[in-house]
């Protein structure tokens, strides 16, 4: 099975070996290795240029943000199934790909996830984000993270591309749609695929445009009474809402539960 990985970078010759070399030296026989640059003015692409043989598609030109070059991305990539690694992580190990492709049920569902290890760069402390549990409170709060994600290819052309309107959630929207309303397939994996670095400086202007974009989404896929209720929820009580008595009688009065049996069992 041939899975194209895809990563989106500019101004990255900080993070960018590591991303690369934890791509190349994956032990799966049949990956397309895709890096979208946006015109970095560092040494993102010079550090490239180290692994140029190694690399399937090099891309530099200026785009309009990183769900631009996402999509530029999915129209290049010809594998089976895509997987977007961003340019400051890394696959957590040499073996990630082949153990995830021999998990997929053979089914092949259209988004396939695993979980994913944080690494808190101020603190250095690491902890594990499982994604074994959905819901729709669990989607409300994190849907399955990006980097964790195979994505089969033609599910593109049923959920379309990455808005590029958003310029930080589009990923999370466009989960939403796929899963609330596109019914999309879903197999999760109980595989740990990639570190994510965590921490570090925040724009406090990045955050705000987060928190507005975040609250556009919400209002699209998310009724009133939920918003009212489901923070709530969410914070306090979401570990219960996956206990399947428990569950069966909030959902009763919350009506939480995803209706459809999309989800693949492995």
């Amino acid at each position: 099975m041939k899975i194209s990985v895809i990563t989106v970078c500019k101004n990255s010759g900080s993070t960018i070996e590591g991303t690369i070399r934890s791509v190349i030296g994956q032990s799966h026989p049949d990956i397309e290795y895709i890096i979208i640059d946006g015109k970095s003015e560092d040494s993102t692409l010079g550090i490239i240029e180290k692994y140029r043989d190694q690399i399937d598609v090099v891309i530099s030109e200026s785009d309009s943000g990183i769900y631009d070059a996402m999509n530029r991305g999915i129209d290049i990539a010809s594998g089976d199934y895509l997987f977007f690694l961003n340019s400051d992580d890394r696959f957590l190990h040499d073996k990630v790909v082949d153990l995830a492709v021999k998990a997929f049920s053979p089914k092949y569902p259209e988004v396939i996830y695993g979980d994913m290890i944080f690494l808190n760069v101020n603190s250095g402390s690491v902890s594990i984000r499982l994604q074994n549990k959905i819901n729709k409170i669990y989607v409300y709060k994190n849907s399955p993270s990006q980097p964790t994600v195979f994505y089969k290819r033609n599910v593109f052309d049923k959920c379309g591309r990455f808005k590029t309107e958003y310029s930080i959630v589009s990923d999370f929207e466009w989960m939403l749609n796929a899963i609330l309303r596109k019914n999309v397939s879903l197999q999760y994996i109980n595989v740990a695929l990639t570190l994510f670095s965590s921490g570090g400086v925040s724009s406090s202007r990045r955050n705000e445009i987060h928190d507005i974009e975040r609250s556009r989404v919400y209002s699209e896929y998310f009724s009133q009474y939920e918003l009212t209720v489901f923070p709530f929820i969410s914070r306090y009580l979401r570990s219960l809402t996956t206990i399947p008595f428990i569950s069966s009688l909030l959902n009763m009065f919350l009506n939480f539960e995803l209706k459809n049996e999309y989800t693949v069992s492995r």
